[in-house]
């Protein structure tokens, strides 16, 4: 049960550092797509 919780506690951690890099990322993309327009 240990290894399985340690893995999900992983898995989420990583989805959550991903948001956190992908979330600013995406809203530059989205703006300069608007300004571009």
């Amino acid at each position: 049960a240990a290894t399985w919780m340690k893995a999900w506690a992983t898995a989420w951690l990583l989805a959550f550092a991903i948001v956190l890099l992908v979330g600013p990322l995406s809203r530059k993309l989205v703006q300069r797509l608007l300004k571009a327009e």
